[in-house]
């Protein structure tokens, strides 16, 4: 075992990543909110878009869009349509289809 600190399991850097993480997802779910009052129906690379076009940097890892898109439809914001998909714009993806989902919030 070596004893060189490694800034990536120190328990100080940590922390600060944790604090950055959760105020990243914060502002991502407030963005979704926002783009659920604006749009009926969306596919699932545009929150990504969105969220960048409305200043949210990048995640601490590109996986994140997804994941968070999942949990705002647990959190009841959206529903993703079963076995509907469309091309995305992501060159990212594994599979360049994406879901597609309808606001819970939206209104006339």
């Amino acid at each position: 075992m070596s004893n060189f600190y490694n800034p990536n399991t120190a328990p100080e850097v940590k922390a600060v990543l944790d604090a950055e993480h959760e105020e990243w997802k914060q502002e991502y779910e407030r963005l979704f909110i926002r783009l659920c009052h604006e749009r009926e129906k969306f596919d699932g690379s545009v929150p990504c878009a969105y969220a960048r076009q409305n200043g949210l940097g990048e995640p601490h890892h590109h996986n994140c869009w997804v994941a968070m898109l999942s949990s705002m439809g647990r959190l009841g914001y959206a529903t993703r349509v079963k076995d509907v998909t469309v091309p995305g714009s992501s060159t990212h993806s594994h599979n360049n289809n994406v879901s597609f989902w309808i606001s819970n919030l939206y209104k006339n």
